[in-house]
């Protein structure tokens, strides 16, 4: 096994942009949820719609789940994704925390420690852990666990799931390859084996998929246990939840769905939402649009109503 010289004097850090943004947004999300309590810590929707009652019971059905799925998965949230209600990842946590971790970009603290056990898995020839990114230098993750050391290959592995837009996430996988580099050990990086190198985003019809391979991080995770053979049944069950939680948040109006794929796409895929989706779309229509000139319009007529009853 052949390895860099690992720069000791030499640290990467992230832009002081990042660090202030990191802190404001922890700092405003502390403030939702623990002080003025307008939002729920474990869900992320605002108190009145709180889905936690739902996440408990699917919770207790795992935490009965015999055997335990031989795998951990940590989530890397981006800043911007914090509290973003049409997130997915987060209610993975809410109902495996046993398998789930989670840092957030800018953690550096919790960084410094994955990178830690990343390198220290990579000088002692145990692989356990690696990063998923569809870059043109991953391995395809069943090419990767195959070529793992016998000896380890029965150890669970630890996914670490990127979970932002493309360009944000983008950037995580950078800082954490250039972590790497300067370690003088290669970053570990994974991607689903897809066919035709597309997939459907699960979404789609909910949120824009933005291309063909990119899909919600609640999605690639559990494609990623299936292909990590992880029990059928579990991985089943964890597509339904997502679904649940995508029908949930359409019925309360948390999103109202979009009603067309973007340009880009039409050409690329079939991104038409799924008919779960597609039904509950048709059942909450968007109110049509009001032209600015129709908003002046009546807000004239509004003025003239209050002066003559003036």
């Amino acid at each position: 096994m052949t390895s860099k010289p690992r720069l000791d004097n030499f640290k990467v850090d992230h832009h002081e942009t990042l660090h202030t943004s990191y802190k404001a947004k922890m700092e405003w999300w502390k403030n939702e949820t623990d002080v003025e309590k307008r939002r729920c810590k474990v869900c992320w929707l605002r108190s009145h719609q709180c889905y936690c009652d739902v996440l408990q019971q699917k919770r207790s059905k795992y935490e009965a789940w015999d055997p335990r799925p031989n795998i951990n998965v940590c989530i890397y949230y981006n800043p911007i994704e914090i509290a973003r209600t049409a997130n997915t990842a987060h209610s993975l946590e809410a109902t495996c925390p046993w398998i789930c971790s989670n840092i957030v970009y800018g953690d550096l603290a919790n960084e410094t420690a994955l990178l830690d056990d990343i390198e220290a898995e990579y000088r002692e020839n145990r692989p356990q852990t690696c990063i998923m990114f569809p870059s043109k230098d991953a391995k395809l993750l069943s090419e990767w666990m195959g070529a793992r050391p016998v000896a380890h290959s029965d150890k669970p592995i630890r996914l670490v799931m990127l979970d932002g837009t493309f360009p944000g996430a983008s950037r995580q996988a950078k800082y954490l390859m250039n972590c790497c580099a300067v370690r003088g050990i290669p970053a570990p990086l994974v991607k689903l084996d897809l066919e035709g190198d597309a997939c459907k985003s699960a979404v789609a019809g909910v949120m824009y998929q933005p291309g063909k391979d990119k899909i919600c991080t609640y999605q690639a995770i559990v494609m990623a246990m299936e292909q990590a053979k992880i029990d059928p049944l579990f991985c089943r069950s964890l597509h339904q939840d997502l679904e649940d939680w995508i029908g949930y948040i359409l019925r309360t109006k948390v999103k109202l769905g979009k009603s067309k794929p973007r340009n880009s796409m039409k050409n690329e895929m079939d991104v038409t939402p799924t008919a779960f989706i597609a039904e509950a779309l048709s059942k909450h229509k968007k109110v049509p649009s009001v032209s600015p000139a129709d908003k002046q319009a009546q807000h004239n007529s509004n003025l003239h109503k209050k002066v003559n009853n003036g």
